[in-house]
């Protein structure tokens, strides 16, 4: 019977001589060379939003780790919006070509890069509509700014860059080489290799927005514009309703908590720093699940994101613009093409060494998952397009039936299965750390560079 293929454990290793000496690393080394080689690609990789003005530091570095996080959980949602600001932001900058705008423009105004003052106070950060309705009634003047003005505005320093490229290019070399010589890997660097090849697709997409900037352009109001009638949602749009329920219920939830922690605090002593430590351990895991809904709806139902709210002066963390093009269906299919294929690596060490058997079956079922589920998505999407397109050429009662029982089919599997995903991604993080607890002995072996680097001995 022929046994299976494995990329990680197809490599036979030669017994060692016991009088050879052997070169070792040790596992706070591995974990030291991944996590130091994640921290540089996401710390230049990573392009937030613009920050509101005169933000502190730890405010636009929370905004930036909760990216990371969800790069590292559910990376095709973040190349997804990735896409979604990059093609919204070319197009916006190809509008005004003809007065020297660039790639680079439009994406600094999708990021928030232009800020509405009036009276000589901040007012408004201005969204791509928000701009163009202005500037066709003539309220502001067209900001005349170089491509270079909006580099010099970022943060991206050479020398990031430069410690960024080293490393990732040590990291990917010492991989490969490892491979080549028939060494193990640990589960930890090969999902650090992905999380590398996700960080360089998202550095490509976001090439021409700037790295870490918090300053603005100032865009004055000349004059005020006519009154608009109040965009309220439709009542026969299903999607709508559900965007003004969720932002309902994000406003409800801040004042419920803000109602429970305005409290008059006391003069602080040994009995209420403990009552206070006790409150604050209660309320991180609740503020922890909130967040994860929150971005959730925000990252992949695309709820309340699309929309700049009138009268704020800071551009909402996973922004992009609402697509007039129907990008709708064709960002879904990368999303799960992404995922599938990010879910790769986890299979490709279906038989790799684990410490125990229970660790092996966890690895392999939460594999199956971030493979199958995606897919799985495909294929009711597809279903759910196709019976659309029947329904337009067979109009009858049986088809309205069966387009509705498809629609809630495909949102019951979505809502339970994306959350379902991303439980499973998590277990396989936590998994590839308890591994390193007991790894195979060539893990252990450092790569012999000496015998491939030219020198005198």
């Amino acid at each position: 019977m022929a046994t299976p293929l494995n990329l990680i454990s197809s490599f036979t290793i030669s017994p060692r001589a016991e009088n050879e000496i052997v070169d070792t690393r040790t596992i706070s080394q591995i974990v030291y060379s991944c996590l130091i080689t994640l921290i540089l690609c996401m710390s230049y990789c990573i392009r937030p939003n613009m920050s509101r003005r005169n933000a502190s530091s730890w405010t636009f570095l929370k905004r930036k780790i909760n990216i990371a996080f969800w790069l590292i959980i559910s990376p095709e949602l973040i190349i997804s919006w990735a896409l979604n600001q990059w093609y919204e932001g070319n197009k916006f900058a190809k509008k005004y070509s003809a007065r020297g705008w660039t790639p680079a423009h439009g994406q600094f105004v999708v990021m928030g890069g232009l800020l509405l003052y009036r009276d000589d106070q901040p007012r408004q950060v201005l969204s791509p509509e928000k701009f163009a309705s202005l500037l066709e009634n003539g309220c502001i003047e067209f900001p005349h700014i170089s491509e270079q003005d909006i580099k010099e505005r970022g943060r991206s320093h050479p020398l990031l860059a430069f410690l960024a490229i080293i490393q990732v290019i040590w990291f990917i070399v010492q991989f490969i080489t490892r491979l080549v010589q028939g060494y193990a890997v640990a589960q930890l660097e090969m999902a650090t290799l992905a999380l590398i090849v996700v960080n360089g697709l998202l550095l490509c997409v976001w090439w021409n927005k700037p790295l870490d900037t918090h300053d603005p352009i100032r865009i004055d109001l000349l004059r005020l514009p006519p009154p608009t009638p109040p965009n309220l949602p439709n009542p026969e749009d299903t999607s709508a309703g559900i965007k003004w329920d969720f932002a309902r219920e994000k406003r409800v939830s801040k004042r419920i908590k803000a109602a429970f922690r305005s409290e008059d605090q006391p003069p602080l002593t040994s009995d209420t720093f403990f009552r206070r430590l006790f409150k604050s351990l209660v309320w991180a895991p609740l503020d922890f699940a909130e967040k994860v809904f929150t971005d959730y709806g925000e990252l992949f139902l695309r709820l309340d994101t699309e929309k700049v709210p009138e009268g704020d002066t800071e551009i909402p963390l996973f922004y992009a613009p609402d697509t007039t093009d129907n990008l709708g269906p064709f960002l879904f299919a990368t999303e799960n093409i992404l995922g599938s294929i990010f879910a790769v690596t986890h299979v490709s060490l279906w038989f790799a060494h684990f410490p125990t058997g229970r660790d092996r079956m966890v690895w392999r079922f939460c594999a199956i998952i971030t493979s199958g589920l995606p897919l799985l998505f495909l294929f009711g999407i597809g279903l759910l397009l196709g019976v659309y397109v029947i329904s337009l050429f067979f109009t009858n009662r049986w088809t309205d039936i069966m387009l509705k029982i498809m629609q809630g089919v495909a949102i019951v599997v979505v809502m339970l299965g994306f959350p379902t995903l991303l439980a499973a991604r998590m277990a396989l993080l936590v998994e590839a750390f308890i591994c390193l607890g007991s790894v195979a002995p060539s893990v252990l072996w450092a790569v012999p560079w000496t015998n491939y680097i030219p020198h005198f001995s």
